[in-house]
């Protein structure tokens, strides 16, 4: 009961001025997604960015293009389960209609931040959906499996993705998984099982021992599935911390292997260490191989490779009907004791090359770079949670920043390393095109060494540049609210698609605050970089603050611009480009620039400075 009244004081504290629908929509938008900002959820809500009320349409639809390109995930809300069907069947007429590029003009007008995640689904070809239909009140887990179940292999959902509902308990249970506490941070010390039933027979021994000179000692083992689950249920996710990534619970590829995992060990447990891939070990020591008693004593040790399977038979042991059989299951585990690896780059070969068997994003293998170790080290000791890892809730950092800096859970500011590289190509390399069209590939050698490997752009850059980027995001939200809607009704489909844009020329001009008279003689924007070649005048200790009503009359003239711009521009068809393909345009952001820095007039230069000057509250 503890837990549900915590959930429901969140609720409240979060979002109490909104009805329960809204309430438990917001909260649903803020666990499935990356974004845990209440009040950036609050705008996005407002604003219709990612939610809608209109029949015709999923409630809320999460798309993530640089977690997951290829999906996108559709929230229905019901009150009851015989809404159900029909919900199938509108589901159906939306991805149809999306597919087919027949949505309503008309409701683009009026929603059109929401109809620019539509539009990156189509240009993505992001059509592996996954359904979850949304219902605020309890229901047993029989009734939801049996639900699961039956409209799972209804064709018009089978056609289109996977079908899930979360009805009060299952979010609230989301709820306490991410916020619950680790017991503690010691270096992880286990004795695993390894018995196997031959050996009371034949007296043979079931392991295999490398030990060679050159290399490092290897041991191959058929571990007890039960040894496993002991394990992870006594320390948890830490038993993947070096892991490239945590067990991932989204994507059809990884829902056919939990599936897989099930079957074979309802139905040929015996068969599982042939049929499973097993796991992959690194230990700092193998301290203890006792062959007489069947044990392995392992210290400081993690799972690189195998997350998936171990995280599926601990929830598999929560069946009854599972749970003898798990006692006759093994599972393969290679061994490997690492104590010579001093900088952690053999743990980050073999990290790497035991997870290439099934689809890992570029920014998975990053996440144990020494780089990415040091920069989210560094931007927790200034008491925001850089995330470097998917799967991670980052519960050791949340912890020693509340511990150290008294800070409540609410109040911790939470980034994630693909938004802070697409923050520092937009601002400090003043290259926000280049961020916009690979948000996506932000973790591939080219990209990722120019932003986070390159010397020229210290982690006090890079924590300057999201504090920018976080303060300017909010001030240009609100003062897009404060513009009259009918007198930029064509620009609107645009404005969230070059907000990048907009904070870059402000980073721009915030930089060369001291330097206006060059800036507003603009030629090339090159011209404004330092001898680092990057464009930052100021440090992270300097103060950012913004006069709102200024910022709402330039950004005004800003999109006036850009109308202007948009409409003269013409493809090699002489076509009015695409608002995505418009956005992705270098020369395109560069002319933009200049429209907003140069005065139309010699005589307007005093009066442009004074604006300029006068947003950032420059005495």
């Amino acid at each position: 009961m503890e837990k549900v009244n915590s959930f429901d004081r969140y609720c409240k504290m979060a979002f109490g001025a909104e009805n329960s629908s809204v309430v438990f929509k917001l909260v649903a938008y803020q666990l499935f997604s990356r974004e845990k900002d209440v009040e950036q959820i609050k705008r996005e809500y407002k604003n219709h960015i990612n939610f809608i009320s209109h029949e015709n349409y999923p409630s809320i639809i999460i798309y993530d293009e640089v977690e997951d390109a290829n999906k996108a995930t559709l929230f229905y809300e019901i009150v009851d389960i015989q809404e159900i069907p029909g919900i199938i069947k509108r589901n159906k007429i939306f991805v149809d209609n999306l597919k087919d590029n027949l949505l309503s003009n008309e409701d683009r007008k009026l929603f059109p931040y929401f109809f620019n995640t539509l539009d990156k689904i189509v240009e993505n070809q992001a059509f592996n959906f996954e359904i979850i239909i949304l219902i605020n009140i309890k229901l047993s887990d029989t009734e939801i499996a049996d639900l699961e179940l039956k409209y799972s292999e209804n064709p018009d959902v089978s056609n289109i993705g996977e079908f899930k509902i979360v009805d009060r308990k299952r979010l609230i249970n989301k709820f306490n998984g991410e916020n619950e506490e680790n017991k503690t941070d010691n270096p992880l010390k286990f004795n695993f099982e390894f018995k196997n039933p031959a050996n009371a027979e034949t007296g043979k021994n079931n392991s295999i021992i490398y030990d060679e000179r050159n290399s490092e000692k290897t041991v191959l083992l058929s571990l007890t599935a039960m040894s496993l689950i002991r394990c992870y249920q006594k320390f948890q996710d830490r038993i993947f911390e070096r892991n490239v990534r945590y067990n991932i619970d989204s994507g059809s590829i990884s829902k056919s292997v939990d599936k897989n995992i099930e079957e074979t060990v309802a139905s040929n447990p015996e068969k599982f260490f042939i049929f499973n891939n097993g796991i992959t070990v690194v230990t700092e020591k193998i301290y203890d191989l006792d062959i007489q008693n069947n044990t392995v004593l392992l210290n400081n040790f993690s799972i690189v490779n195998g997350a998936q399977t171990v995280t599926n038979l601990n929830k598999l042991f929560g069946k009854s009907k599972l749970k003898d059989n798990l006692s006759k299951v093994f599972v393969v585990a290679k061994i490997i004791e690492t104590k010579s690896d001093k900088d952690g780059e053999l743990i980050e070969k073999i990290t790497k090359s035991s997870n290439n068997q099934k689809p890992v994003q570029p920014r998975d293998f990053r996440s144990n770079a020494a780089e990415m170790i040091e920069l989210k080290k560094f931007f927790k000791e200034n008491q925001i949670i850089l995330n470097i890892k998917r799967g991670d809730s980052d519960i050791n950092e949340k912890n020693y920043i509340i511990k150290n800096f008294n800070l409540k859970e609410e109040n911790i500011k939470r980034l994630w390393n693909d938004r802070l590289g697409q923050y520092i190509y937009s601002l400090i390399l003043m290259k926000p095109t280049v961020a916009l069209q690979n948000k996506n590939k932000i973790f591939n050698d080219e990209h990722y060494n120019l932003v986070f490997k390159n010397e020229s752009i210290s982690n006090e850059d890079k924590l300057l540049a999201y504090k920018f980027y976080d303060v300017i995001e909010k001030m240009v939200q609100l003062a897009n609210n404060d513009i009259e809607p009918s007198r930029i009704e064509e620009v609107k489909p645009l404005m969230l698609l070059i907000q990048n844009w907009i904070i870059a020329l402000l980073w721009l001009i915030w930089n060369n605050l001291d330097n206006l008279n060059e800036l507003i003689s603009i030629k090339e924007i090159d011209q404004f970089k330092n001898s680092k070649g990057t464009f930052i005048n100021k440090n992270s200790g300097d103060e950012i603050t913004v006069n709102q009503e200024l910022l709402a009359r330039y950004l005004y003239e800003c999109y006036e611009n850009l109308w202007e711009l948009y409409k003269k521009k013409k493809n090699n068809k002489n076509e009015i480009y695409g608002h995505s393909a418009f956005s992705y345009k270098k020369d395109f952001f560069e002319e933009f620039v200049k429209l907003c820095l140069l005065p139309i007039t010699i005589s307007e230069r005093e009066a442009r400075k004074k604006i300029l000057e006068s947003i950032f509250n420059k005495k």
